[in-house]
């Protein structure tokens, strides 16, 4: 598994027992006017062969969204708990960073890859739980089972429940 930033929420995610031997990838992104290969230094071709999915979580003006890379079959899937354009905008420079800063490691040009909106997602009705809701999102996407997003209906009535149990793993677990 890669850590970009090491943030402990990607990492208990990304510890779950719902993962298959399949590498997940996470690279996170704040805009801000730094140089970012310091949070991508460790990925490397070796690690992008062995993944099926990079994990992107963007922070762009106090909202949270998701970015997820199907390296299988080179597209990028977009999560957002509150759907507007300008979340979107973003995502053209995110993904340049992340293939600039990456050097050789993909056998594609990542920048070229169809980026899709994935629809019926939960949303949320607050300005306050877009966190949550991409932590949600990673749980989901990394399950073995495809998820029918139209199924999915409770997450704003079980956020307190949610929060409690993401906040009980962080404090339980160990990181090695």
């Amino acid at each position: 598994m890669i850590y970009a930033y090491g943030h402990k929420p990607n990492d208990e995610l990304l510890m779950s027992e719902y993962l298959d031997n399949n590498h997940v990838d996470t690279f996170g992104y704040k805009a801000f006017n730094a140089d970012t290969k310091k949070f991508v230094f460790h990925i490397n071709k070796e690690y992008v062969n062995a993944a099926n999915l990079i994990l992107v979580p963007i922070i762009e003006s106090s909202h949270w969204t998701l970015l997820v890379g199907n390296l299988k079959n080179k597209v990028w899937d977009f999560y957002d708990s509150l759907p507007k354009k300008t979340h979107r905008a973003i995502l053209p420079e995110v993904i340049s960073h992340l293939y600039e800063d990456t050097t050789t490691s993909f056998a594609t040009d990542i920048r070229r890859w169809r980026i899709r909106k994935i629809k019926q997602v939960p949303t949320q009705k607050n300005s306050v739980d877009c966190g949550m809701y991409v932590c949600k999102y990673m749980e989901a996407v990394i399950q073995p089972e495809a998820v029918v997003w139209a199924d999915v209906k409770d997450w704003e009535d079980n956020m307190a429940k949610f929060r409690a149990e993401f906040a009980y793993a962080i404090l339980s677990t160990t990181i090695k």
